[in-house]
């Protein structure tokens, strides 16, 4: 029989366009994108959202395909649920679309092979290749009750400053997409497809690469089924992409190079394939092009972001040339607290816009060799350099020095030295170097070299290399010594050493001026005829002859104001009888001094002078006492007493600050004839606080009288505390009495004796002559919860570790004596919660009770709820793993948890009682209510990897927002405090060793274990 070839033929065709009818949409590799799912929690969900530009095609599509790494094995991640649809949004906004706007196309099992997801859709779906295509992706499987690991992922595609995804994830609960509770977080990108069922007339161009970028040229290529020429457009990032009417430029092969691109910018160059009759969608590729080697001049840097304040930059914002800095540590690895160079710092305060370059070097003992290396520069012999630096501590000053290499950003070819190794102020400070002799391309850098003093932290901003003008402008313009209506302003003249100016001062709401000034052969000044509680502006400029002048500096001029009564030392607030009373916030006054508050101003009173102040000036009649109360409205506030104006921030005869809002309140003796000088301030987070003063008079004065509780008699269970009236002061008697109303009375100094029988504390009262002498003072019940010692532990009986939550004691061995009072670590634990106690004996047969002290009255009784085990039998030596529940309406709080141990026999009634073999532990835990949604987003935080040995953890949070990051070493010392946006963080220069991390998203904070190997 002859065979068909026609119908063979036709089949075969048949056959191949069905193989072939599909569409691959991005082919980058970037992970760690959560989408379509993330396999490193239980469940995910995810919405991508793909354009009708990148598919190019239309029809039904009936499956689709995703690509992950060749570790993903889906083992715990396998259940999906998919819905498409179409939509008009070219990128997401802050929330998931409505699932109702999609419809489900698929719910079941998937596999991978070979690191290939393929799925056939259960409904396929009628495309119409206008629209745009949303893909939704929930993944609900938890048979295993487990998650993959966090090497696990699918590749995506990048989309650079474009929302392509939305993504959310948690380890509690199937997420629900009809009601997603969680804030979802965004990606720039996309998950990688395949589009099966449909396929594209005129394909798009594939593997768009832009590769060999210079500073103003980049090489494109990329790979075209079909098509004989193709178009290509170049856009600046941000630049609204091309539709399908625009026209590019045509080029006939499949690569082509890019001339006269701006240096570090970011582009985008699209493609696209030309057919015959038609043209396919526009494919995209992101770069940037590298700095200029030399870099021209004039060069600006102010290391600023896209947040600055356009009335306070005077760099470009955001910088295009902050890349281009060279950061060297070469500090020693004996460094105790290094760090290098971060530039565009966007903390503390920066001398223009939102960011400066900074330096931290508190605690490393000044073991510092850092370099901040500027980009080649093309000098001429016509520059001078021009920067601002701060010292953060004016009581911890930091040291630099300014090099400059003709040759390469090596340290070892800055030879030439341009500014001396000097300490710089705690104010911003304007440094000017001449560049003269300078005629080549060269580096410079800030260099922070060895010291015997560390510093806290140096600030480098407002960068300018520029040619030197014939008049330079006067530099470190301040104002000084402000009174009721004047001021002292001064200036350092140029580099031309001119001795003329011009300054104007006027009101700061008028524009920086352009005309003439008062002219003046010195450079300072003292402003006379202000207006207290006036705003002003001064400016000065360079008068160098011939109608030749510098332009007015500042920019925005140097802001003051006046101050009001009260606002400084020379005009304070007159307190002139007591008692005083008043009630006022420090915004009413002004930021007149700053730093800290002085030697002798009580605990914690550094940097209390940096907020707005307010001064009261008392002077007294007679040699009295007074006593001095201010109770703040908010946190970190100070009240302080000097006896003169030029002792403020350097010596107090009394003060209070702290962080709380409690009353700040103190007694002092005061004398006639001198004058007091009371001082309200903040540690300048908040900047201004509100208040209520009030000054009295001791009448009753310089009592001495202490209290203290004796040791508990076991036998009666009585316990007694002793009055000790040392000095009666200027009270003639004294009525002492306690909460039982009992009654003593003192007229002369001696000790009285109250007794009191068991837990509960007492309150004891001192009345004096007046309430002035009154005191208080509560005693606590030295007949507490018993030590249950003397029992023998010594074999392996009792605890050789205890865990629960976050208490971890699993290396406690025999406490001393057998009993181990461990109260100081503590763990947080839930109202109706269920726990893990997992517990390791070194002997067989050991019965365990559970106590928890709920209502605090040191008794651990077993008829109330307060026993959470009870006599559980572990019959074999090793470690064991409990259930334990805390009662549902457990008291909240702090309590004692008491853990027991007894051998062969079960644990008795008595929490007291020693038996002989086994062992006794107290610990401390936290009854709390059960977490809230975004406390349980928070509890599934991961850090990975964890323990690292690298430069870089990635810190994943169900929780969309900036996370607040702080480290602790074993000693509780802060090393770290830092603020990131996305998921790494830069550990480089933290040592070796064990760390506590705390995390803190949107007010939810989490503390985890890190170590660093």
């Amino acid at each position: 029989m002859k065979k068909n070839y026609i119908l063979t033929l036709l089949i075969s065709f048949l056959f191949a366009f069905s193989f072939q009818a599909q569409v691959v949409v991005g082919e980058g590799t970037v992970v760690n994108e959560e989408m379509p799912i993330e396999p490193f929690y239980k469940f995910s969900y995810s919405q991508v959202i793909y354009t009708a530009n990148d598919i190019n095609a239309s029809g039904s599509i009936t499956g689709l395909k995703y690509n992950a790494n060749t570790e993903t094995d889906l083992a715990n991640s396998d259940y999906w649920d998919i819905w498409v649809g179409h939509t008009s949004l070219d990128a997401h906004g802050a929330a998931f679309v409505d699932i109702s706007e999609l419809t489900q196309v698929y719910s079941g099992n998937v596999t991978i092979s070979e690191g290939e997801v393929s799925i056939t859709l259960d409904t396929p779906f009628e495309y119409n290749g206008t629209d745009n295509l949303m893909v939704a992706v929930n993944e609900t499987s938890n048979v295993n009750d487990a998650y993959d690991l966090s090497s696990h992922d699918f590749y995506c595609t990048a989309t650079t400053g474009v929302n392509r995804g939305l993504v959310t994830f948690n380890d509690g609960a199937v997420i629900d997409p009809s009601n997603v509770t969680a804030t979802p977080q965004a990606r720039e990108s996309y998950a990688n497809i395949t589009f099966e069922g449909i396929t594209q007339s005129c394909s798009n161009p594939q593997a768009v690469t832009v590769t060999n970028v210079t500073d103003s040229t980049a090489e494109v290529s990329w790979t075209s089924p079909n098509g004989d020429s193709w178009e290509y457009i170049v856009l600046e990032a941000g630049e609204d992409a091309p539709g399908e009417s625009d026209t590019g430029t045509s080029v006939s092969t499949t690569y082509t190079t890019l001339t006269g691109l701006n240096d570090v910018t970011s582009y985008i160059v699209y493609v696209r394939t030309v057919c015959s009759s038609e043209v396919s969608g526009w494919i995209e590729a992101f770069f940037t092009t590298d700095c200029a080697q030399p870099m021209a001049i004039p060069f600006h840097e102010g290391f600023n972001g896209d947040a600055a304040d356009p009335a306070n930059t005077t760099m470009p914002a955001p910088s295009n040339s902050a890349d281009c800095w060279t950061v060297i540590d070469n500090s020693p690895s004996t460094a105790p607290s290094n760090q290098g160079w971060v530039v565009g710092y966007q903390f503390g305060t920066p001398y223009e816009g939102d960011r400066s370059a900074r330096l931290y070097t508190n605690f490393n003992t000044g073991e510092n060799d850092d370099w901040l290396i500027s980009p080649q520069l093309n000098l001429t012999g016509q520059e001078r350099l021009k920067f601002r630096v701060l010292s953060a501590d004016a009581n911890d000053l930091n040291h630099m020095e300014v090099l400059l290499s003709q040759n390469t950003n090596d340290p070892a070819d800055f030879t030439e030295v341009i500014v001396e190794n000097s300490q710089f102020s705690a104010e911003w400070t304007q440094i000017i170097v001449d560049l003269s002799a300078y005629s080549s391309a060269s580096y410079i850098a800030f260099h922070v070299p060895p010291s015997s003093q560390d510093g806290n932290s140096i600030y480098i901003d407002e960068i300018i290399v520029e040619v030197t003008p014939s008049c330079p402008e006067p530099t470190n313009v301040t104002i000084s010594n402000l009174t009721s209506s004047s001021a002292d302003a001064s200036w350092v003249a140029g580099s031309s050493g001119e001795t003329a100016w011009e300054y104007v001062v006027q009101d700061a709401s008028l524009d920086a001026p352009t005309g003439s000034g008062t002219a003046v052969s010195t450079n300072s000044v003292t402003l006379t005829g202000l207006t207290q509680g006036g705003e002003y502006d001064f400016y000065v400029r360079a008068d160098c002859g011939a109608g030749d002048y510098s332009p007015y500096v500042p920019i925005s001029g140097v802001y003051f104001m006046i101050p009001p009564v009260g606002g400084v030392c020379t005009d304070p607030l007159i307190v002139d009888a007591l008692p005083y009373n008043t009630t006022d916030t420090t915004a009413n006054y002004q930021d007149d001094y700053s730093g800290s508050a002085g030697a002798n101003c009580g605990e914690s009173a550094a940097y209390y002078l940096n907020g707005d102040d307010v001064v009261y000036a008392y002077s007294p009649t007679s040699d009295t006492s007074i006593n001095i109360s201010m109770t703040p409205d908010a946190t970190y506030s100070g009240i302080f007493v000097y006896d003169s104006c030029d002792d403020i921030g350097v010596e107090c005869i009394a003060g209070i600050g702290v962080s709380n809002t409690d009353e700040r309140v103190f007694d002092m003796n005061v004398y006639y004839g001198n004058t007091y000088y009371i001082v309200i301030s903040t540690w300048a987070s908040p900047q201004s606080v509100g208040y209520d003063l009030s000054i009295t008079e001791n009448t009753c004065s310089d009592p001495v009288i202490n209290f203290s509780v004796n040791a508990c008699n076991s036998a009666t269970d009585e316990y007694t505390v002793d009055v000790d009236i040392t000095d009666m002061g200027s009270s003639t008697q004294y009525t002492v009495t306690d909460d039982l109303g009992n009654v003593q009375y003192a007229q002369a100094a001696g000790v009285l004796t109250f007794t009191f029988t068991g837990t509960q504390s007492h309150i004891i009262t001192v009345e004096g002559d007046d309430a002035n002498c009154n005191q208080t003072y509560t005693a606590i019940s030295a007949c507490q919860a018993c030590h249950a010692s003397g029992i023998n532990c010594t074999l392996g009986d009792g605890f050789l570790g205890l865990v629960i939550g976050d208490i971890d004691n699993s290396g406690s061995g025999c406490s001393d004596d057998g009993y181990g009072n461990f109260t100081t670590m503590t763990t947080d634990l839930e109202q109706n919660g269920t726990y893990d106690l997992t517990i390791t004996t070194g002997y067989s047969n050991q019965y365990i009770r559970v106590w928890i002290d709920l209502n605090d009255d040191y008794v651990f009784d077993t008829n109330s709820d307060e026993l959470i085990l009870d006599n559980h039998l572990i019959a074999s030596v090793g470690t064991s793993t409990i259930q334990v529940t805390i009662p549902s309406d457990a008291n909240l709080g702090s309590h004692v948890m008491r853990a027991k141990a007894n051998w062969n026999s079960v644990v008795p009634d008595d929490a007291c009682e020693a038996t002989s073999y086994g062992e006794t532990e107290d610990y401390t835990v936290v009854i709390v209510e059960s977490l809230g949604i975004n406390d349980l987003e928070l509890s599934d935080l991961r850090i990975y990897p964890n323990p690292v040995d690298g430069n870089y953890v990635t810190i994943k949070s169900p929780i969309n927002g900036d996370k607040y990051v702080k480290l602790f070493d074993i000693n509780g010392r802060r090393v770290l405090s830092t603020t990131i946006t996305g998921d790494v963080l830069d550990i480089s220069s933290i040592n070796s060793g064990f760390y506590m991390v705390e995390i803190t998203i949107n007010g939810y904070t989490n503390i985890s274990k890190l170590i660093i190997q």
